[in-house]
């Protein structure tokens, strides 16, 4: 018979494997080895795939970042703060055979950047026709947190309400689009730091779908750092800093998930803390 404690594990182990559906690609880049020319995917789900952060281009031959211990914890991460070429691509190849966005996508990933940058540079692009159907999530100048949608109806950008990106010390960042249908539309949520900062609903209203987003199986992967167009203009900006533990998912990831994935606020932490100090007295009693 299993006790409390038991069941309680019991309990999280079923709910995991019930959350997650088996169609889900959940993809997360940790970094943790020596060489950019194979990046295991450290999660199963999606059948262990890889990824790699240099790959050749019909433009020429594109630079990635390299591999340092500058990540998260002092962990491994990849470091872009000194570009080896105006022209690189940091590509994760092998999501173009099970990355689609079609329902719902999610993402995160954890960056420092060492000063704001002149103009939007890129954390994630993807898209199956370059300026018609792209998926951008970039950080402005001001330290906004911007994601642009191409064919989305309403299409157009959308923007953190306030600068939430800080620079010199790691964070994390992301979005979750997903959850609603031809009716009442998606809903788009921005992410820092485990907390949800914006809240766009009614995203792509009379489109059960996203339309033309996402990666086109088999045709681009998913890129990095870098983005090749921004509204059908070549750009070269790139992104320079540094980043780890990069969660990629076609699953509409809750809030509660998002923040297990993410750096904590000290204030999450402190109510976290101060919630265990009331089960330790309970249990006293």
């Amino acid at each position: 018979m299993l006790n409390s404690s038991g069941r309680i594990v019991l309990g999280i182990v079923v709910l995991a494997m019930v959350a997650l559906p088996a169609t889900a690609a959940d993809i997360l880049y940790d970094f943790e080895q020596a060489t950019t020319a194979q990046i295991p995917d450290v999660l199963t789900s999606d059948g262990a795939q890889d990824g790699q952060t240099m790959q050749s281009s019909g433009n020429g031959a594109g630079f990635g970042p390299i591999l340092a211990s500058v990540g998260r914890n002092g962990s491994v991460g990849a470091d872009f703060s000194n570009p080896t070429s105006s022209f690189f691509i940091s590509n994760m190849v092998e999501t173009q055979s099970v990355v689609d966005f079609v329902n719902a996508m999610s993402y995160s990933v954890d960056i420092n950047l060492p000063a704001l940058p002149a103009a939007d540079t890129p954390v994630l692009w993807t898209g199956r026709a370059r300026g018609v159907a792209e998926t951008e999530f970039t950080i402005t100048s001001s330290g906004v947190m911007k994601f642009r949608m191409a064919g989305l109806n309403p299409g157009g950008s959308f923007s953190s309400s306030a600068p939430l990106v800080t620079t010199g010390e790691y964070q994390s960042v992301g979005l979750t689009l997903g959850g609603g249908g031809d009716s009442q539309g998606h809903t788009l949520t921005f992410y820092r730091n485990g907390i949800p900062t914006d809240v766009f609903t009614g995203v792509g209203i009379a489109q059960p779908t996203l339309p033309m987003n996402g990666n086109a199986q088999g045709i681009s992967p998913t890129q990095f750092g870098w983005f090749q167009t921004i509204g059908g203009i070549t750009s070269d900006n790139q992104y320079q800093g540094f980043m780890d533990n990069m969660f990629i998912s076609t699953r509409h990831v809750s809030a509660e998930e998002m923040a297990q994935r993410q750096i904590p606020e000290p204030t999450t932490l402190a109510l976290a803390a101060a919630a265990g100090l009331g089960v330790l007295v309970r249990r006293r009693r």
